[in-house]
């Protein structure tokens, strides 16, 4: 099993319309161009969901300005299992608590 870099790499390297991101260009990236459109925008991203957030975005657009490095490899995440749910807010903070 691969560590998703090629994924990643391809991904990163775009399609038909060229890279997802400019290093350094947040504003010429289309990744937050993209993420960055109003609500109900038939482009914005994600396509499915709520959109990101203006912190989120924000995010984004820093490690792009910062050059967007991306990890020499990806760490195998298929190991790691299905997270727990927590049953209530009460429930989360009675076991970080005991932590």
């Amino acid at each position: 099993m691969g560590d998703g870099s090629s994924q990643l790499a391809a991904e990163v390297a775009g399609g038909e319309d060229g890279a997802i991101f400019v290093a350094g260009k947040p504003t010429e990236s289309p990744l937050c161009v993209l993420i960055s459109k109003p609500k109900g925008d038939p482009d914005i991203m994600p396509a499915n969901g709520d959109p990101l957030t203006p912190e989120q975005i924000g995010l984004v657009a820093k490690w792009i300005e910062q050059g967007a490095v991306l990890p020499e490899t990806l760490p195998d995440i298929s190991t790691l299992g299905a997270p727990t749910p927590v049953s209530s807010p009460a429930a989360a903070a009675g076991s970080e608590a005991e932590a």
